[in-house]
């Protein structure tokens, strides 16, 4: 598994889910894709956890992007999701 992803209402909806990641102690990344907005962070597990949405629908260009980079078997030489990250400053929560 590469990562999980839930799609959440908005842009609000997601700063609303990546304060409440900041306030438990998680640190969370943040990625303009162009067509959709992300943030993520990992579970206690190890697993990493996508909140998205939708910021304009895919078009034809997308599409061809999608399959040049499906057919490139080569090393990537650029890093693919590059944006901004904050640290918690809070203490993670943790079931006892």
């Amino acid at each position: 598994v590469n990562h999980i992803a839930f799609e959440c209402e908005g842009e609000d909806d997601l700063q609303a889910k990546r304060q409440r990641w900041l306030d438990h102690g998680y640190s969370v990344s943040m990625v303009d894709h162009e067509f959709i907005r992300s943030i993520y962070t990992f579970d206690p597990d190890g697993n990493m956890v996508e909140w998205t949405y939708e910021t304009r629908p895919l078009n034809d260009h997308d599409l061809a992007d999608a399959r040049k980079i499906l057919e490139d078997d080569s090393p990537a030489t650029e890093p693919s999701y590059e944006g901004e990250f904050t640290r918690s400053s809070a203490t993670k929560w943790h079931l006892r």
